[in-house]
């Protein structure tokens, strides 16, 4: 459980303006570029959304615990491909699967718990999420 706490706090902390705008300037060298921000975030949603209906259907056929990690693994590969891009297109290219990652683990948490919970502790444990 608690491994499943700290990946939803990993894909809560990664599209933090800050962290897209530190990531462009780094890449591109140039402070002016400031639309790279408004793309970098922009990319992270888009893959989250494009995910929300395949995952749905998907967590409803499939083992959602092994889907959990699948999505798992796919944040934590486009992360690192994040931080070791070497230009702007790698970057967009890694936030579009990270968000792609991230909305699998957010759907997942939430089957995960609605599934391991009764009546009475679901409401309780799906606020927190």
């Amino acid at each position: 459980m608690a491994f499943s706490w700290v990946s939803l706090f990993l894909s809560c902390v990664s599209p933090i303006p800050a962290h897209a705008f530190a990531s462009a300037f780094f890449i591109t060298g140039y402070w002016w570029k400031m639309h790279a921000n408004k793309v970098l975030r922009l990319r992270f949603g888009i893959g989250g959304v494009a995910v929300v209906t395949p995952f749905g259907k998907l967590y409803g056929l499939f083992n959602a615990k092994w889907l959990y990690i699948i999505s798992n693994v796919i944040f934590m590969a486009a992360s690192a491909l994040c931080g070791a891009a070497p230009n702007m297109n790698a970057m967009i290219v890694g936030r579009v699967f990270a968000g792609a990652g991230g909305n699998g683990m957010y759907l997942g948490v939430l089957t995960l718990l609605s599934v391991n919970t009764t009546n009475k502790e679901r409401p309780i444990y799906l606020s927190l999420v």
